[in-house]
């Protein structure tokens, strides 16, 4: 691992080379040459604080904070927990930060890799300590608390009531009725003191910011073992119909070309992986995991972030829970979930659950997330993520918000891995239901430049299933023959036959920016920011085998030898899947990788060194591709009662689509293609809707 003070000397080494005089410097910043050392602090309060002068920010309303659904104004003697303000740069600071990003990424800068921990971030980039000062004063004269200042310092977390809270920003808070649930948001945008606006970039926790899991799941039950055999068969072949197979994480490294790196005992040793939720999970789950797919024992290690509330012991059987809830999608499962295709993938890696209940109007996801990059310098390089909220249901602060924390775990060095969703096109309609909502909204956390998007991919396997997959299982429940073509995820029917939303989320930011590096076959344009930027296998066709007790597949053998367990689907699935993959690439070159993105790109502009598996119309196996069907070549929905009457999706292309990104991941070709590789960096393309962060 680099060592970051000898960064801090060859930068400042560097500028005094170049540097001879005021003319120099004003070039070197101007063309972004090793700026770090030169971004000197800034006050950007001006003025005294006067709360008699008073600015209302920049930021728009959530649509959902309509008349029709509120339910009328907040107790103003309730306590808020979780808030905070959060900070902007300078000019010169944030052109700075930006020119370090592309410096660490850039083999032949002297800033190669040469990550920082939280603190340095705040040191080198953060707010300073005078204007701290001004917001933390301001803040307790209004009679809030002031809880924390990031790290980072580019956050500053508070409490209080709701009426001391109406005081200082000038907005009273009402509760909303939205699909079913209550929510809190403001009436008016929040106001600050006009010497304040200059550092404020946005208040959060005024409006309710909710994430939810992406994956679904079934129970099934094993085969007891045949006469001579060892172990039951998990896959199930009805006597008329398609054979049905579960991908273990045996099936998923011969079908990703896995096996020759783990044969090379590049299993992700000494690589930590932090996995945010809000459940703990059940260490027998994971063992009985571990025991059946013939993986190596390691539990996961918890940690509830000190702004967090610990969540309850994890259920152990259906008589713990509610039986309504008994082989439900839930926080539980979602946990267990990627904690154990984590494994599967990275069976030598360190798995680190970092848990928390929300807290008030504050996401228990969110918090863990903040926990991971900003309060524990060298504790995870790897970060997986795999929730979200639609882009149409968060408010433009929080977006940008977002994207100033992913942007911080960039720098210091962290691949941020989040699932892009399970809801096709229409990433506002919840999983499985039959379709509602039905307009275009990606998932938000997804939106951020910094983060890989993982989205969905389909097994074209049906017409010729003994081509791909063995009628007998071996060592590990292992099936899979080789590679299987893949499509694009999209299930628009149940079991029943009645329309569902499951399909691999999608579609194009609508408030961030296409990045410098997103370009090349199949890139539409440079409209925002595009997900996904990879995929894997994410259907319930060939759901991923896990077990979880409390959703009656503990996966312990009765007394007749079979087994029940559960098969899950979902971006939930793929998203651990890739941090896994990391882990073996970080392990492979002697340390953390960062942003993964700008090499992606690079690497997909040469098809030819097979990194990726392009997801094709062809390789979809689906023969008519209308873009008005949900089908394998398109992430489209369906209508409540009708597969033609539903939203309009993305087509999958040749390279990149907004379905599947780049495609799939060829593992043994990405960790011997990565380091031959320099990613390109373009002129940045900006573009200022909705006040996004960097204009």
């Amino acid at each position: 691992m680099t060592d970051t003070r000898k960064f801090f000397r060859r930068s400042a080494g560097v500028n005094r080379d170049v540097c001879k005089n005021a003319l120099a410097c004003l070039l070197l910043l101007a063309f972004g040459f090793s700026t770090v050392a030169m971004a000197q602090v800034r006050d950007l309060v001006r003025g005294s604080v006067d709360s008699n002068n008073v600015v209302r920010l920049s930021e728009s309303k959530v649509s959902w904070a309509s008349a029709e659904n509120d339910l009328g104004a907040l107790d103003e003697a309730t306590v808020l927990q979780a808030l905070s303000v959060n900070l902007k740069r300078s000019a010169m600071r944030q052109a700075a930060f930006e020119s370090l990003l592309q410096e660490q990424q850039d083999p032949a800068s002297v800033n190669f890799h040469a990550w920082l921990t939280p603190q340095q971030v705040g040191e080198k980039f953060g707010a300073s300590a005078n204007d701290i000062q001004a917001i933390t004063d301001w803040l307790q004269a209004q009679g809030l608390h002031v809880d924390r200042v990031a790290n980072s310092r580019m956050s500053i977390s508070f409490s209080g009531s709701a009426a001391n809270v109406k005081a200082a920003f000038g907005t009273e808070l009402h509760r909303y009725r939205v699909n079913g649930e209550t929510r809190i948001a403001t009436v008016d945008t929040p106001r600050v003191p006009a010497a304040l606006v200059g550092v404020i970039q946005s208040v959060r926790g005024l409006i309710t910011a909710r994430t939810h899991s992406y994956h679904t799941l079934t129970q099934h039950q094993s085969s007891a073992p045949m006469p001579g055999a060892t172990q039951p068969e998990l896959s199930i072949c009805p006597p008329a119909g398609t054979c049905r197979y579960f991908l273990t994480p045996a099936d998923f490294a011969t079908i990703y070309g896995m096996k020759p790196v783990l044969q090379q005992s590049i299993n992700g040793a000494g690589q930590n992986i932090a996995i945010v939720g809000r459940a703990q999970v059940s260490n027998a789950d994971i063992e009985a995991f571990e025991h059946v797919t013939s993986l190596p024992n390691s539990d996961p290690i918890l940690i509830v972030p000190p702004a967090g509330i610990s969540p309850p012991p994890a259920s152990t059987s259906c008589t713990d829970t509610d039986p309504s809830d008994c082989g439900k999608a839930n926080d539980q499962s979602e946990a267990t979930l990627d904690v154990e295709r984590a494994i599967g993938t990275a069976p030598g890696a360190t798995i680190y659950l970092v848990a928390s209940t929300d807290v008030d109007n504050q996401d228990g996801v969110l918090i863990a997330t903040e926990h991971v990059i900003d309060d524990t310098p060298l504790f995870a390089k790897i970060l997986s993520i795999s929730f979200g909220s639609c882009e149409s249901d968060a408010p433009p602060n929080g977006l940008s918000y977002l994207d100033q924390l992913f942007s911080q775990a960039a720098i210091e060095g962290i691949s941020v891995l989040v699932a892009s969703g399970d809801s096709g096109v229409a990433g506002c309609d919840t999983t499985g239901t039959p379709p509602k909502l039905q307009f275009r909204s990606p998932n938000a956390l997804c939106s951020s430049s910094y983060v890989t998007c993982v989205g969905g991919t389909q097994f074209a396997d049906t017409t010729n299933s003994s081509a791909y997959w063995s009628s007998v299982n071996v060592t590990g429940y292992a099936s899979a023959l080789g590679y299987i073509p893949e499509g694009g995820w999209n299930e628009p029917l149940d079991s029943s036959n009645a329309s569902q939303i499951a399909a691999s989320g999608g579609g194009v930011s609508a408030y961030l920016p296409t990045p410098s590096w997103q370009a090349g076959v199949g890139v539409p344009g440079t409209q925002g920011r595009y997900t996904p930027d990879v995929a894997f296998s994410a259907s319930q066709h060939d759901g991923y085998f896990t077990c979880i007790a409390s959703g009656n597949g503990s996966c312990v053998a009765n007394s007749q030898g079979s087994f029940g367990f559960i098969a899950i689907g979902g971006t939930s699935a793929s998203t651990p899947s890739m941090a896994g993959i990391v882990a073996l690439l970080n392990q492979k070159l002697g340390g953390p990788q960062g942003n993964l993105n700008p090499r992606l790109y690079a690497l997909a502009a040469t098809p030819s060194n097979g990194v990726f598996h392009d997801a094709t119309p062809a390789s979809s196996g689906v023969t008519s591709c209308v873009i008005t069907i949900p089908s394998m070549c398109n992430n489209s929905m369906p209508g409540p009662t009708d597969l033609s009457a539903g939203l309009t999706g993305y087509p999958l292309t040749t390279g990149y689509d907004e379905v599947t990104g780049l495609g799939s991941i060829n593992v043994q070709n990405l960790l011997a293609q990565w380091v031959a590789t320099v990613p390109t960096f373009f002129v940045p393309i900006r573009r200022c809707r909705y006040a996004p962060l960097h204009c």
